[in-house]
């Protein structure tokens, strides 16, 4: 989310969703946990950045895999073991606060550019 707004990007866009094993399970796990689903939560959809966490929480509880892309070049890429590799082809509006448990590694995503990135 931070990373987002350092980018000034408030939209993704879905793309290469793939649903794995026992997505309600997960998913009810969420929403009694409070989180709100996304209206839309399909190939292509609009993601604001509201619904954002909710999809990063499935992928990187391995319910949902996909790539989010935004506005000038911006990505979310998901890797094994929690790794994911966020880009921008623009510089960053400002600096991103990174918490202490968190590790940032200047990395090139193995997925690349995938077309249709915006």
């Amino acid at each position: 989310m931070e990373f987002c707004r350092a980018c000034g990007v408030n939209s993704v866009r879905i793309q290469g969703l793939e649903l794995k094993a026992d997505p309600l399970g997960e998913e009810a796990n969420l929403v009694r946990s409070g989180w709100r689903r996304p209206q839309s939560l399909s190939e292509g959809a609009i993601l604001r950045l509201p619904d954002l966490e909710y999809v990063v929480r499935l992928a990187l509880r391995e319910v949902i895999w996909c790539r989010l892309l935004g506005a000038n070049g911006f990505y979310v890429h998901f890797g094994y073991d929690y790794y994911v590799y966020l880009g921008s082809g623009r510089a960053l509006l400002r600096p991103v606060v990174v918490p202490s448990r968190l590790f940032l590694e200047d990395f090139d995503s193995p997925l690349g550019p995938v077309a249709g990135d915006d």
